[in-house]
């Protein structure tokens, strides 16, 4: 019987409590490497689905309640025991690091959105006039990527003192701008919530979807964790 890795926590991080999670399996603590990893006995790798995902983060999400906690990307199983301490001593120094940035701090997301955007559909009329058509999207799509940066950069020097971090993603779309997020201290969210809700205002062509809190995601990955 392997294990499947959901998230790692400090060595002080509380236990799961009568938690199921992929499989319907029990979510156990064990620890590792001086580490607390949450864990579930499965037999393989589970297969993604809406419905595992879901899981897999439903128990992330209840690690990260009361402590936060360094997700781990779906997926992640181990033949044994030996193989998944192997793997965290391997990388535990950027794991620590890792664990240490996101302490207490939880993800917030802004998608930024051009509303008034107009419509355009290719010119089908021709193959000369559907490529023009195409080529003029993609001029516009480059000029949103320019704006939704500068729009995320704006809203950073808004944000000073709130956020410890920031990403930004652009969204690929002439009228879907950027997506941000944001890694914010559990005690800030509500000021920055405020915040952002003020910098919106400011800006009345642009429609500003947020979302979280949400465990760190975009925080924990490989690049600058080591994270499984």
């Amino acid at each position: 019987m392997g294990l499947y890795l959901y998230c790692l926590g400090a060595s002080d991080h509380p236990e799961p409590r009568s938690l199921n999670g992929v499989a319907d399996r029990p979510v156990s603590a064990m620890e590792t490497a001086g580490l607390v990893a949450w864990v579930s006995s499965l037999d393989a790798a589970p297969n993604p689905s809406l419905q595992t995902v879901r899981r897999h983060n439903d128990v992330v999400a209840s690690a990260c309640a009361e402590q936060t906690a360094l997700p781990v990307r779906f997926g992640q199983w181990f033949p044994d025991r030996a193989a998944l301490d192997a793997l965290v001593l391997e990388r535990r120094a950027p794991l620590m690091a890792g664990l240490q940035r996101v302490a207490g701090a939880m993800e917030m997301g802004v998608r930024v959105v051009d509303t008034d955007f107009p419509a355009d559909p290719p010119d089908r009329s021709t193959g000369r006039a559907y490529l023009e058509s195409l080529a003029r999207r993609e001029a516009k799509t480059r000029v949103a990527r320019q704006r939704g940066e500068a729009v995320a950069e704006e809203l950073r020097q808004r944000l000073d003192g709130l956020i410890r971090d920031q990403r930004v993603r652009p969204l690929g779309t002439a009228e879907g701008l950027v997506a941000i997020a944001h890694l914010v201290d559990r005690h800030d969210i509500g000021n920055y919530t405020a915040r952002v809700r003020a910098f919106s205002e400011r800006h009345a062509d642009l429609r500003f979807l947020t979302s979280g809190p949400w465990p760190p995601y975009g925080f924990a990955d490989d690049e600058r964790t080591g994270s499984p």
